[in-house]
C-alpha cells in the first residue's frame, strides 16, 4: 500500500514540472527538477502516457500534459460551477419545504453528496457534503442511476443491490421498473431506503446539452411527512431542479 501512495505522489510531482512557463519537458529536465533518477521518470512518464494523463511529441520527443488532465479538469469546473448556481436555489427550496436538500452526482458506480444544507428544525441529515451513497438506494441517488447509459446501469446492478435500509430494492426487476417510472415522471421517490424511516424526493439536474449532471432533493423525516404535502413538495422539487437547469444553459422545449 506504501508503494502504491509513493508512486502516486512521484506522478503528481512529475505533473507539477509543468506549467505555463514551462509546457514542455524531457526525462532529463523532469528528473533534474525532482531530484530523482531518469530511468525512475521514465518509468512515471510511461506509465502517465497509458491513461493519457501526458503526451510526447513526435519529433521533439518531448513531453506535455495530456487531453485526459484536460477532460478532469473541465469536470472539476463543471461540478464547482453547478455548486455555484445550485446553492442559492437550494437555500429557497429548503425554506419552503422545511427539510434538508441535498445536491448530488454520479461518481462512477456511486453517487457523491456534492452539497448538503440542514433541515431548519435542526442538524438531522440523511448525509453530508462529500459522502459517497450506493446509486440503487434513495431518491438522492437513484435518480442519478435513473439518467446514466443502460450500460453503466447494468454495470451498477451486476456490482450488487446491498440492503442498505429496510425499504432498500434489492431485485433487479424492481429497480428497472422504478427508474422507468423516474424517468416518465420526472422525479424520484424513496421511503425508509436507508433506515431512517425518512422520505426522499429528487429530481434530475440537466446541464446545456440536455444530459443529466447532478439530482436534487429533500429529505424528509418520517414524522414531518404528510402524504398531502406530497404534490407541493413534488412541484417545489421538480421547479428547483428546472430553474437550476435553465440557469446551466439547459432549454426545454417542451415548455417553448
Amino acid at each position: 500500500m506504501a508503494d502504491s501512495v509513493g508512486s502516486i505522489a512521484k506522478a503528481f510531482a512529475a505533473l507539477g514540472v509543468f506549467s505555463t512557463s514551462r509546457p514542455e519537458a524531457t526525462p532529463s529536465e523532469i528528473a533534474a527538477a525532482l531530484r530523482v533518477p531518469r530511468p525512475t521518470v521514465q518509468r512515471i512518464l510511461k506509465t502517465l502516457m497509458s491513461v493519457g494523463a501526458v503526451a510526447q511529441d513526435p519529433v521533439t520527443k518531448r513531453y506535455r500534459l495530456g487531453y485526459r488532465l484536460f477532460e478532469l479538469g473541465t469536470l472539476v469546473a463543471e461540478l464547482t460551477e453547478v455548486r455555484r448556481v445550485a446553492l442559492s436555489h437550494m437555500v429557497q427550496l429548503r425554506d419552503i419545504v422545511r427539510a434538508g436538500v441535498y445536491l448530488t452526482i454520479a461518481e462512477r458506480h456511486h453517487g457523491l453528496v456534492l452539497e448538503a444544507l440542514e433541515p431548519p428544525s435542526g442538524p438531522v441529515m440523511w448525509s453530508r457534503a462529500g459522502v459517497t451513497r450506493p446509486l440503487h438506494a434513495g431518491s438522492m441517488m437513484k435518480v442519478l442511476l435513473a439518467h446514466l447509459p443502460a450500460a453503466e446501469i447494468d454495470a451498477v446492478i451486476r456490482a450488487g443491490l446491498g440492503k442498505v435500509g429496510p425499504k432498500t430494492i434489492t431485485s433487479r426487476a424492481e429497480l428497472l421498473r422504478d427508474l422507468e417510472t423516474i424517468r416518465k415522471r420526472g422525479y424520484a421517490f424513496s421511503h425508509d431506503e436507508y433506515g431512517s424511516g425518512g422520505f426522499g424526493i429528487s429530481a434530475p439536474i440537466r446541464g446545456g446539452n440536455g444530459s443529466v449532471i447532478a439530482g436534487v432533493g429533500v429529505g424528509i423525516q418520517a414524522h414531518q411527512f404528510m402524504k398531502s404535502r406530497m404534490p407541493d413538495v413534488v412541484r417545489a422539487v421538480k421547479a428547483t431542479a428546472a430553474r437550476i437547469s435553465a440557469e446551466l444553459g439547459y432549454k426545454d422545449l417542451r415548455s417553448s
